[in-house]
């Protein structure tokens, strides 16, 4: 399978006139925005699942169910 895809993104790079590296950066970064997007999307339907239920979570908590560290993000340390 990876060498179907490996010969694939030679033909995609060839036809474009990139190097190959440039090419599966360029792919690398695309899964990178659709992971973000997936995942905004999840938080957003658990928000809306919570708010529709008439449950509160804390927000801390639900960031840490994504890994997410709060503190990190507006630069704090505890």
């Amino acid at each position: 399978m990876l060498s179907i895809a490996a010969v694939e993104i030679r033909r995609r790079a060839e036809e474009h006139g990139v190097d190959p590296a440039v090419l599966l950066a360029e792919l690398a970064a695309s899964v990178d925005e659709t992971d973000a997007a997936a995942e905004e999307a999840e938080i957003a339907q658990i928000v809306r699942e919570r708010t529709a239920s008439g449950e509160s979570v804390p927000l801390a908590d639900v960031a840490r169910r994504f890994g997410i560290d709060l503190d990190e993000l507006v630069g704090r340390d505890e």
